[in-house]
């Protein structure tokens, strides 16, 4: 097995009461399919809903503390704030740790959902809107119900001027819808 497989391995292990079968199937996937997005680059797109069932199967949502991470059966990443958390750099960092444990680096698309009263410091702002951060999205979309949390998104969409398409709605399925809009719009280009 190779050295990075063993860590994630062993993290995982460690990390959950996972049956060692399931976490070796889970392992055994995630190789195929990375081998698969590198022989065939625009796979992952066209899977990404047979994956995303998959992987739900093996492996719930990830909680960071301030906020959970999940991959849902149509492809997209969940990003879920819980209500009355600010995000710092640290946290920013743990979301993208936890997105890599889903994803690695294949494309994929982000529902950023801010619970009530959520907010963000300027230096986690700056560093969320970086291309570290945004290593792989085709696409990311902000659910925001409140006024002040509507104000910050907006406030990141156009001054911090993110690199891939970033928009702000008030409800999960506006967001969801579009960003299956921009799927469908990348995968007629490949």
């Amino acid at each position: 097995m190779h050295t990075k497989s063993r860590v994630v391995s062993k993290f995982i292990r460690s990390a959950s009461n996972v049956p060692n079968h399931v976490i070796n199937i889970f392992l055994l996937k995630t190789f195929i399919l990375g081998y698969l997005t590198f022989v065939f680059p625009c796979l992952p797109l066209k899977l990404s809903t047979f994956a995303a069932q998959k992987m739900k199967e093996l492996s719930p949502g990830i909680d960071i503390g301030k906020a959970t991470v999940e991959l849902r059966e149509d492809g997209h990443l969940v990003i879920r704030i819980k209500d009355g958390q600010e995000l710092d750099v640290e946290d920013i960092k743990a979301l993208i740790e936890a997105k890599r444990k889903f994803l690695g680096n294949t494309p994929h698309t982000t529902v950023f959902i801010a619970g009530a009263n959520s907010s963000i410091s300027n230096e986690a702002r700056t560093f969320a809107s970086s291309v570290e951060a945004y290593d792989g999205a085709i696409a990311k979309s902000i659910v925001a119900n409140e006024l002040s949390t509507r104000l910050m998104g907006n406030f990141f969409i156009r001054f911090n001027k993110p690199p891939a398409p970033t928009r702000l709605f008030a409800s999960e399925k506006e967001a969801t819808q579009w960003l299956d809009q921009m799927r469908e719009r990348l995968e007629k280009l490949n």
